[in-house]
């Protein structure tokens, strides 16, 4: 049931225009404020993020089909944006902030996983060139100073991407 209901929220706040999620939501599925996030709290940022990596494990070990339709709008909202990915997003789509290696990971390379069979884009070829740019991101290290978050989620991302992330259950 807590699966469940997961569910339920996650699209009841996925935004219907963009796909995007916002960092924290109430159980009307608003955007919810939290004295720690003044303003990100209605944002698609660090931990609205963690939703698509983990919806994507979901999917993987589970086969839930709930994840791919959550993930499919992410996976169109995403895939025409190259390079250029925010660090952060208004629901409406709008870039807040700049990209970062941790928000990259967790919020793109998941979504764009091989054999998922997700339609995003025009073509394939589109698809495929945006899955190779994250992949070459997410192979290169940080550059100074070395960041053990964003390398950490890097690593965690690849074990996914690479069906090498363990199933301890």
């Amino acid at each position: 049931k807590v699966k469940d209901r997961s569910y339920e929220l996650l699209f009841k706040a996925q935004s219907k225009k963009t796909g995007l999620i916002p960092n924290w939501a109430n159980l009307d599925g608003e955007p919810q404020l939290v004295p720690w996030q003044k303003e990100q709290y209605a944002f698609w940022g660090y931990d609205a993020a963690r939703v698509a990596w983990r919806v994507a494990l979901d999917h993987d070990w589970n086969h839930d089909e709930r994840a791919k339709r959550l993930l499919q709008p992410l996976c169109e909202f995403f895939v025409d944006k190259g390079d250029e990915i925010g660090g952060e997003y208004s629901l409406d789509g709008n870039s807040i902030s700049n990209a970062n290696p941790y928000f990259l990971s967790m919020s793109v390379a998941t979504v764009f996983k091989p054999g998922w069979q997700l339609r995003c884009g025009e073509t394939d070829k589109v698809l495929q060139s945006t899955i190779d740019l994250k992949r070459k991101f997410l192979w290169t290290r940080d550059k100074e100073p070395f960041t053990y978050y964003g390398n950490a989620w890097k690593l965690l991302t690849l074990m996914h991407l690479t069906n090498n992330f363990p199933r301890f259950y």
